[in-house]
Protein backbone atom coordinates (compact mmCIF):
# COMPACT_ATOMS: atom_id res chain seq x y z
CA UNK A 1 0.00 0.00 0.00
CA UNK A 2 1.57 3.15 -1.33
CA UNK A 3 1.04 6.40 -0.39
CA UNK A 4 -1.58 7.12 -2.97
CA UNK A 5 -4.28 4.25 -0.68
CA UNK A 6 -6.40 4.19 2.05
CA UNK A 7 -7.34 0.66 3.41
CA UNK A 8 -10.65 -0.70 5.40
CA UNK A 9 -11.10 -4.10 6.65
CA UNK A 10 -14.80 -5.35 7.18
CA UNK A 11 -14.32 -8.73 8.79
CA UNK A 12 -17.38 -11.27 10.62
CA UNK A 13 -18.44 -11.26 14.18
CA UNK A 14 -16.56 -14.48 13.83
CA UNK A 15 -13.68 -13.09 12.85
CA UNK A 16 -10.35 -11.39 14.47
CA UNK A 17 -7.35 -9.83 13.39
CA UNK A 18 -4.25 -11.52 15.18
CA UNK A 19 -0.89 -9.51 15.56
CA UNK A 20 2.27 -10.99 15.85
CA UNK A 21 5.39 -9.47 15.90
CA UNK A 22 6.12 -7.63 12.65
CA UNK A 23 2.94 -9.11 10.87
CA UNK A 24 -1.07 -9.62 11.19
CA UNK A 25 -3.67 -11.63 10.19
CA UNK A 26 -7.26 -12.66 10.53
CA UNK A 27 -8.12 -15.65 12.31
CA UNK A 28 -11.86 -17.56 12.55
CA UNK A 29 -14.95 -17.54 9.86
CA UNK A 30 -18.11 -17.03 9.43
CA UNK A 31 -20.85 -19.59 9.08
CA UNK A 32 -21.61 -18.03 5.77
CA UNK A 33 -20.54 -19.80 2.46
CA UNK A 34 -18.22 -17.72 0.63
CA UNK A 35 -19.69 -18.29 -2.55
CA UNK A 36 -23.18 -16.21 -1.12
CA UNK A 37 -20.40 -13.23 -0.65
CA UNK A 38 -19.11 -13.38 -4.61
CA UNK A 39 -22.61 -13.86 -5.80
CA UNK A 40 -23.49 -10.18 -4.17
CA UNK A 41 -19.92 -8.57 -5.33
CA UNK A 42 -20.99 -10.18 -9.12
CA UNK A 43 -24.21 -8.22 -8.70
CA UNK A 44 -22.52 -4.66 -7.37
CA UNK A 45 -18.35 -4.97 -8.91
CA UNK A 46 -16.64 -5.77 -11.84
CA UNK A 47 -13.79 -8.54 -11.70
CA UNK A 48 -10.49 -7.68 -12.26
CA UNK A 49 -7.75 -10.48 -11.43
CA UNK A 50 -7.57 -11.85 -7.77
CA UNK A 51 -9.87 -8.68 -6.87
CA UNK A 52 -13.50 -6.79 -7.79
CA UNK A 53 -13.42 -3.25 -8.55
CA UNK A 54 -16.35 -1.24 -7.48
CA UNK A 55 -17.58 1.78 -9.06
CA UNK A 56 -14.13 2.10 -11.08
CA UNK A 57 -12.41 3.04 -8.26
CA UNK A 58 -12.36 0.59 -4.83
CA UNK A 59 -10.39 -2.73 -5.17
CA UNK A 60 -11.70 -5.54 -2.63
CA UNK A 61 -10.03 -8.75 -1.84
CA UNK A 62 -12.39 -11.39 -0.25
CA UNK A 63 -11.39 -13.66 2.40
CA UNK A 64 -12.53 -16.81 3.11
CA UNK A 65 -10.85 -19.81 5.40
CA UNK A 66 -12.28 -23.42 4.21
CA UNK A 67 -15.08 -21.68 2.04
CA UNK A 68 -16.60 -19.87 4.53
CA UNK A 69 -16.63 -15.95 4.44
CA UNK A 70 -14.43 -14.23 7.07
CA UNK A 71 -14.02 -10.54 5.30
CA UNK A 72 -13.39 -8.43 2.53
CA UNK A 73 -10.36 -5.82 2.23
CA UNK A 74 -11.16 -2.74 0.61
CA UNK A 75 -8.69 -0.25 -1.18
CA UNK A 76 -9.23 3.28 -2.40
CA UNK A 77 -6.84 5.98 -3.77
CA UNK A 78 -6.46 9.65 -1.98
CA UNK A 79 -7.38 10.91 -5.27
CA UNK A 80 -11.14 10.15 -4.90
CA UNK A 81 -11.82 10.47 -1.25
CA UNK A 82 -14.91 11.36 -0.27
CA UNK A 83 -17.14 9.93 -3.28
CA UNK A 84 -14.47 6.14 -2.65
CA UNK A 85 -15.27 6.26 1.05
CA UNK A 86 -19.19 6.34 0.19
CA UNK A 87 -18.66 3.14 -1.99
CA UNK A 88 -17.04 1.87 0.48
CA UNK A 89 -19.66 2.58 3.37
CA UNK A 90 -22.63 1.59 1.10
CA UNK A 91 -20.85 -1.58 0.01
CA UNK A 92 -20.42 -2.71 3.96
CA UNK A 93 -23.51 -1.53 4.63
CA UNK A 94 -25.44 -3.73 1.74
CA UNK A 95 -23.15 -6.92 3.00
CA UNK A 96 -24.05 -6.53 6.48
CA UNK A 97 -27.76 -6.41 5.22
CA UNK A 98 -27.97 -9.22 2.55
CA UNK A 99 -24.77 -11.28 3.95
CA UNK A 100 -23.79 -11.04 7.11
CA UNK A 101 -23.61 -8.35 9.90
CA UNK A 102 -19.51 -6.45 9.67
CA UNK A 103 -17.11 -5.17 12.18
CA UNK A 104 -14.95 -2.35 10.53
CA UNK A 105 -11.01 -1.84 10.89
CA UNK A 106 -8.92 0.70 9.99
CA UNK A 107 -5.29 0.39 10.41
CA UNK A 108 -6.43 -2.77 12.39
CA UNK A 109 -8.11 -0.54 14.69
CA UNK A 110 -11.63 -1.28 15.38
CA UNK A 111 -13.83 1.41 15.10
CA UNK A 112 -17.76 2.13 15.13
CA UNK A 113 -19.24 3.15 12.04
CA UNK A 114 -22.68 3.95 11.92
CA UNK A 115 -22.56 6.16 8.29
CA UNK A 116 -19.99 7.50 5.49
CA UNK A 117 -19.46 10.58 7.31
CA UNK A 118 -18.22 8.70 10.58
CA UNK A 119 -16.36 6.58 7.96
CA UNK A 120 -15.10 9.84 6.19
CA UNK A 121 -14.14 11.14 9.80
CA UNK A 122 -12.16 8.06 11.08
CA UNK A 123 -9.77 7.57 7.59
CA UNK A 124 -8.88 11.24 7.95
CA UNK A 125 -7.84 10.64 11.61
CA UNK A 126 -6.14 7.70 10.72
CA UNK A 127 -4.59 8.09 7.88
CA UNK A 128 -4.32 11.86 7.89
CA UNK A 129 -0.35 11.83 7.26
CA UNK A 130 -0.36 9.89 4.55
CA UNK A 131 -3.27 12.62 3.38
CA UNK A 132 -1.09 15.32 4.11
CA UNK A 133 2.14 13.84 2.22
CA UNK A 134 -0.78 12.76 -0.58
CA UNK A 135 -1.54 16.44 -0.89
CA UNK A 136 1.80 18.07 -0.89
CA UNK A 137 2.88 15.54 -3.56
CA UNK A 138 -0.11 15.55 -5.79
CA UNK A 139 -2.02 18.86 -4.81
CA UNK A 140 -5.51 18.27 -4.45
CA UNK A 141 -6.30 16.33 -7.33
CA UNK A 142 -9.67 14.79 -8.02
CA UNK A 143 -9.94 11.94 -10.50
CA UNK A 144 -11.42 8.64 -10.34
CA UNK A 145 -9.25 5.95 -10.53
CA UNK A 146 -8.33 3.01 -8.32
CA UNK A 147 -4.99 2.99 -6.22
CA UNK A 148 -3.36 0.00 -8.42
CA UNK A 149 -3.94 2.68 -11.67
CA UNK A 150 -3.23 6.00 -10.12
CA UNK A 151 0.45 5.99 -11.06
CA UNK A 152 -0.24 5.00 -14.45
CA UNK A 153 -2.94 7.47 -14.71
CA UNK A 154 -0.41 10.80 -12.79
CA UNK A 155 1.78 9.55 -15.69
CA UNK A 156 -0.87 9.70 -18.59
CA UNK A 157 -1.87 12.96 -16.85
CA UNK A 158 1.77 14.26 -17.19
CA UNK A 159 2.29 13.94 -21.05
CA UNK A 160 2.46 17.10 -23.12
CA UNK A 161 -0.32 15.80 -25.52
CA UNK A 162 -2.49 14.59 -22.65
CA UNK A 163 -2.34 18.27 -21.31
CA UNK A 164 -3.44 19.75 -25.00
CA UNK A 165 -6.04 17.46 -25.71
CA UNK A 166 -8.06 18.10 -21.98
CA UNK A 167 -7.03 22.23 -21.21
CA UNK A 168 -9.90 23.61 -20.36
CA UNK A 169 -10.42 26.55 -23.01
Amino acid sequence: MGVESFNIMALAEEVSIVRKKEYSFINGSSNVYYKNFELELEKLTNKKDYFWILDECIEIIGYHSNGFFQGMELRGCFSYLDKGIDSCFELIETISKKIIPLKVYILNQKVKVENAKQLDEWIRQLYNEKITIFQKYYGNIQFKVTCSEFYKEINKRSKWYYKILHQNL
